[in-house]
């Protein structure tokens, strides 16, 4: 039984959530190599799609043969497939607090192999654990070990304790 008084310090497209929506719509109008690909193919695929249609009508005077190689030959699920499909995959991905910033990254995504992440209790909980160690230069395993050590014996972040 009282009073309650918010002050709103920004609204609209100032706000976190604005940016996000606002960086969310240029992912999707940011295109991927294979939208940029079919678009071009579409671009000279189409009008010769159309003049086999038209030349067709014009020799054989047969309709229903010229608007059924239009229909056949309409590229529509090509120029309409990856768009969909990368939009979904982002507007997927910011429902489940993701943010994709565009086709381009999920063309890359297909080639990973190996995702390294260095975010000490900002993607996990916290609770680091070293599960796999390797070489990659001339120092030994008990070398590397006796380094990392001695490197975050004072250190206070939640590395120390992995």
């Amino acid at each position: 039984n009282g009073s309650l008084y918010v002050t709103a310090e920004k609204v609209g497209e100032d706000t976190t959530f604005g940016k996000i929506i606002e960086l969310v719509e240029e992912a999707q109008d940011a295109k991927s190599p294979a939208e940029k690909f079919i678009d071009r193919f579409a671009k000279y695929y189409t009008p010769v799609v159309l003049l086999i249609a038209i030349l067709t009508w014009l020799v054989s005077q047969n309709l229903e043969l010229a608007i059924t190689i239009l229909v056949l030959g309409c590229p529509g699920a090509l120029v309409i497939g990856a768009p969909v499909s990368n939009v979904a995959a982002i507007g997927n991905g910011a429902k489940n607090g993701l943010l994709i910033k565009g086709g381009e990254v999920m063309d890359t995504f297909s080639r990973i192999d190996t995702l390294l992440f260095d975010k000490t209790g900002t993607l996990t909980k916290g609770e680091t654990e070293v599960v796999l160690v390797k070489e990659f230069s001339e120092i030994s395993l008990d070398l590397l070990t006796k380094i990392s050590v001695s490197k975050f014996r004072f250190c206070y972040n939640g590395l120390n304790e992995s």
